[in-house]
């Protein structure tokens, strides 16, 4: 009984002794000013969303990546990484600019989903993936070459 009840104290002492530790690192977003985001995420939304009002910016540092969120007064909402790449792009209340996406990818949306708008777009290490206003996903590679649709 005795070994019970100090196996038990001593799983309550462990999680209080760690909770704190691990709760903390669960969100580690710190608002930032406009100026503090790196030059080229500056320069992105200068081109690109030029009369898109800021509701918050936050930076994200984690222990091997950077990010930097950006978020807009009609729900836009652009993540960059420590560069100033943009990551993703979340579009409500209107659509992703032609211009940051590869000229293959614009000339695909437009032959093959003529009246569809693009809402997302998220860049990674395989390429693109895009949601159209149509509620249909597509796949691209790092070149811009359909790869496929997605559930």
């Amino acid at each position: 009984m005795k070994k019970i009840i100090v196996i038990i104290a001593l799983v309550t002492l462990n999680s209080s002794i760690f909770a704190p530790a691990t709760s903390a690192k669960a969100d580690n977003d710190k608002p930032v000013r406009f100026e503090q985001l790196p030059d080229a995420a500056r320069k992105f939304i200068h081109e690109h969303f030029a009369d898109a009002k800021l509701t918050l910016a936050t930076v994200d540092k984690e222990v091997f990546e950077t990010t930097y969120d950006v978020i807009f007064t009609d729900g836009t909402q652009i993540e960059f990484n420590s560069r100033g790449e943009w990551k993703d792009i979340e579009c409500r209340g209107r659509f992703v600019p032609e211009k940051v996406m590869m000229t293959e990818i614009v000339d695909f949306l437009r032959q093959q989903h003529p009246d569809a708008r693009v809402k997302e777009i998220e860049r990674n290490k395989n390429g693109f993936e895009i949601n159209l206003d149509n509620r249909m996903e597509l796949a691209f590679d790092t070149r811009g070459n359909f790869r496929g649709y997605d559930d």
